[in-house]
């Protein structure tokens, strides 16, 4: 399976000998190979809808030695996004407030249409 996972994993630097002894480790430590994968696919799809730039995604020894299949996000990809706010589709407003929560600051940017159904009310936010 580490195989699949080096051909998937988006950034190709870095030790792939470390990577796959930290593959080992994990899966000698408890970590089932299913639930690495779907972490990884999990941060992948961040990573893209945020348009992280590669220079910005962990090498992959970083990513399995900090278990980062286990938390979610595995940067904070808000502050490396190349989209702005006023750019977010309905879409990447609701996979934004339900994985972060929506500051005051931020919920100035959400359209009007969405407010409601992200639990902002519908008062513009100024």
């Amino acid at each position: 399976m580490f195989k699949i996972f080096r051909t998937i994993y988006p950034r190709k630097t870095g030790s792939w000998k470390l990577a796959e002894e930290s593959w080992d480790k994990a899966i000698a430590e408890g970590a089932t190979e299913t639930d690495i994968m779907e972490g990884l696919k999990a941060d992948i799809n961040n990573w893209i809808a945020e348009e992280v730039e590669p220079k910005f995604i962990p090498m992959a020894v970083t990513w399995l030695n900090q278990r980062r299949w286990e938390g979610g996000l595995s940067v904070d990809i808000t502050g490396l996004s190349k989209k702005q706010y006023t750019e977010y589709t309905d879409n990447d407003w609701r996979v934004y407030a339900f994985k972060n929560g929506l500051s005051d600051y931020e919920k100035q940017y959400v359209p009007q249409h969405m407010r409601k159904e992200l639990g902002i009310g519908l008062e513009v936010v100024n």
